[in-house]
């Protein structure tokens, strides 16, 4: 008896195993060819699925694709990170792309943005974030502490008409922050933005950003700086000290020299500090 159900199971397989072939054959004289299935790509007719020619699908395939291969979908192109009008209102919400081109998840950025004034000038950014459909002249970039930005020609307008009109001081167009320093009460400058150069070479920190802007401006601090330089010469050799009283003949001009080079790095020191951290 066990001999028997042996036999039966084994007369059954091979029935299965024999249609599975017979169907396989079937299958291959068709025009769709089965995931499975892997055609000769020497033959004359090779097998390919449908929608896509011989030399498609056995491209960089010499034995031709693996069982099992078979796009799904067509290929589409990499997700980009698109800025417009609509997705930035101030410069720091693009500025950290403008270096590399990529985003926090690193995918490449396409910024096209316009002038706050007119709405109409396309802005210069970078080669790495220029949008690929972009067309025509561009502007150049103007940041305000404030954060918003320009573009060239209609910052230039704004400014000469704050001017003719003695608007003073000059604030800003969309927010009316006030461009003066506390102190001296001289303008703040917009800075205008290089393409070609990286952005922490030329310009500082928007007040968003985290950005300050100092008491003075550049030129007052380098003042204050020839004022205390003097103070301290006057304290350490007075001007009733003959210069024969001094120790060494040479020793006025060994002051005047310490004196420029105290002057020159205290100046240096603060040109360095208005670039990197404030405006």
């Amino acid at each position: 008896m066990a001999s028997f159900t042996n036999r039966e199971i084994l007369r059954q397989t091979l029935e299965y195993i024999e249609q599975g072939i017979r169907d396989a054959k079937a299958q291959q004289q068709s025009s769709w060819a089965p995931f499975w299935s892997c055609p000769d790509p020497s033959s004359s007719q090779p097998l390919c699925p449908p929608g896509y020619s011989a030399d498609e699908y056995h491209s960089n395939m010499p034995q031709g694709p693996p069982p099992g291969l078979c796009r799904a979908f067509p290929p589409r192109p990499a997700p980009i990170h698109r800025l417009t009008d609509s997705d930035v209102s101030l410069f720091g919400d693009f500025a950290e792309y403008l270096d590399t081109g990529f985003d926090e998840d690193g995918l490449p950025v396409e910024i096209d943005i316009s002038c706050c004034i007119c709405m109409e000038s396309k802005l210069r950014v970078p080669e790495c974030v220029t949008s690929a459909d972009a067309t025509g002249s561009t502007e150049t970039l103007v940041v305000f502490p404030c954060g918003h930005f320009f573009g060239g020609t209609c910052y230039q307008r704004y400014r000469d008409s704050c001017y003719s009109s003695l608007s003073l001081p000059i604030t800003c167009p969309l927010c009316r922050f006030n461009l003066t320093y506390d102190d001296c009460e001289h303008d703040v400058l917009p800075r205008y933005y290089d393409p070609e150069q990286a952005r922490n070479e030329q310009m500082p920190l928007t007040l968003p950003e985290g950005g300050t802007i100092p008491y003075h401006c550049k030129l007052c601090n380098e003042g204050r700086v020839q004022r205390a330089t003097w103070k301290l010469r006057r304290l350490l050799f007075p001007p009733t000290v003959a210069e024969g009283d001094l120790r060494y003949v040479n020793s006025d001009e060994i002051l005047r020299q310490i004196e420029n080079d105290f002057r020159n790095r205290s100046v240096e020191y603060l040109s360095i500090k208005d670039l990197w951290n404030s405006w």
